[in-house]
């Protein structure tokens, strides 16, 4: 079995991207929350009904990946990223302690949650294409990238203040669509594979017997008719 590239460094970038951005929106969450006013409270209960909610939206997630013929896995994610874009983006803009920004954060954070599932199927998806990939590399650029992310925001924070965590957001959003949509072209040039050999070949042989049982039954339709 070969490793294909273009599918690895896909993979990898969906994955490094992926826990650069749960460094921003989950491990920095108090951080930013608390800046806007919130209590630890708050936020905890923030938190809580964000994992209820993406308990909810998995399912839905999930079942239109295996049964919608015309959307793949890959681009559910691309929508649900380009969701979290969107709310980074309602986080960027408005500022101090509302019910607008407690929401936009609950909603980026329930959908973020969500797509861990369908990004941990991936590559059994990309494998029913013959495109194989070696999940333990990728999914090390995760834990990687989510070291270095954490030590830049840290000092980012510091310097430039919160307004940095969404931007950052964005960035890794974008990055991790950049992926998915290398991975996703992959596999719709992959839908049909072209026929081996052994298959032609398979294919060829039902149809050379049949033309020599109908020259046999010729002869012998022949030799009948001469005797």
């Amino acid at each position: 079995m070969s490793i294909n590239l273009k599918g690895n460094i896909g993979y990898a970038i969906a994955f490094a991207t992926y826990w650069m951005s749960y460094c921003v929106v989950a491990s920095f969450s108090s951080v930013f929350l608390l800046a806007n006013g919130y209590s630890n409270t708050e936020i905890g209960l923030l938190i809580a009904i964000g994992n209820l909610v993406s308990v909810g939206i998995q399912p839905v997630l999930a079942n239109l990946a295996d049964r919608s013929k015309k959307v793949t896995v890959f681009e559910i994610s691309m929508l649900a990223t380009a969701l979290i874009m969107l709310f980074a983006l309602f986080t960027l803009i408005l500022h101090g302690r509302s019910i607008l920004l407690f929401a936009a954060y609950l909603l980026m954070f329930a959908i973020h949650a969500s797509l861990q599932s369908l990004l941990n199927s991936m590559d059994q998806t990309l494998a029913q294409r013959s495109i194989h990939v070696d999940y333990g590399i990728c999914r090390s650029m995760g834990s990687l990238w989510y070291s270095a992310i954490s030590a830049l925001l840290s000092y980012l924070v510091v310097r430039v203040g919160i307004v940095s965590l969404p931007i950052v957001c964005e960035a890794c959003a974008a990055l991790m669509i950049a992926g998915l949509f290398l991975l996703n072209r992959l596999f719709k040039q992959s839908l049909v594979p072209p026929e081996t050999p052994a298959e032609e070949a398979s294919e060829e042989a039902p149809r050379l017997s049949a033309e020599e049982a109908a020259s046999e039954q010729k002869e012998i339709t022949m030799k009948d008719f001469i005797l």
